[in-house]
């Protein structure tokens, strides 16, 4: 089976301390609070879940403060589980997600982060290196820095609705379309971006 730190089946919060070596990830759960917490280095083991969660993984909302998740195997923070109606998923204020091997956060359909005062930097997957978003994300005063994706969306890559406010995306790469921001373009998805800084973000193809 799956070894991981913890897993939950409720509601769970948990304070300053460090959650590492988790084989297949850290954390599963429903409902789950990170308060000056490390999660490194978790998702070293290969399952079907590797590429899910190195970190966190959760079907229910996540909050996130003064804590950092980096290094994991996977994704990490993957808000997992479509939804038939749209759910608040993910509030991270003050943290930082760097260093993931799978990407640094997944977010599934109907579901919604909130990202406040954070960095997301240095992480890589296939599509969206920093951020893949198929739910709704709002990103303010952050930096989405030195991220990269094989595929497409180096920092972000946006299926439906992103909204960024007073932030940098710096540093992103991607192998094809979008270094720093690739926005679907087949006319589901939304993109709004108000006071916000690009800088030496590259791509092989197109997008900025």
């Amino acid at each position: 089976g799956f070894r991981r730190v913890f897993s939950v089946f409720g509601t769970a919060e948990f304070r300053q301390m460090t959650m590492t070596n988790g084989g297949s990830h850290a954390v599963l759960g429903v409902n789950i609070t990170l308060d000056s917490v490390l999660v490194n280095g978790n998702g070293t083991i290969p399952s079907a879940l590797t590429t899910v969660a190195g970190g966190v993984v959760s079907t229910g909302p996540v909050v996130a403060r003064n804590s950092r998740i980096e290094n994991n195997g996977g994704y990490g923070v993957h808000l997992y589980a479509p939804s038939t109606v749209v759910q608040p998923a993910l509030e991270m204020f003050d943290s930082a997600v760097s260093g993931n091997g799978g990407g640094g956060i997944r977010i599934a359909e109907n579901k919604s982060a909130v990202i406040l005062r954070s960095s997301i930097c240095g992480n890589t997957a296939a599509d969206g290196g920093g951020i893949y978003n198929r739910g709704g994300v709002t990103i303010t005063d952050s930096t989405v820095c030195d991220n990269s994706a094989a595929g497409r969306g180096g920092g972000l890559a946006n299926l439906r609705d992103a909204t960024i406010t007073n932030s940098t995306f710096s540093g992103n790469r991607a192998g094809m379309d979008g270094g720093g921001i690739f926005s679907d373009y087949t006319g589901i998805a939304t993109l709004a971006i108000t006071d916000s800084t690009f800088a030496a973000n590259l791509a092989d193809a197109d997008g900025i």
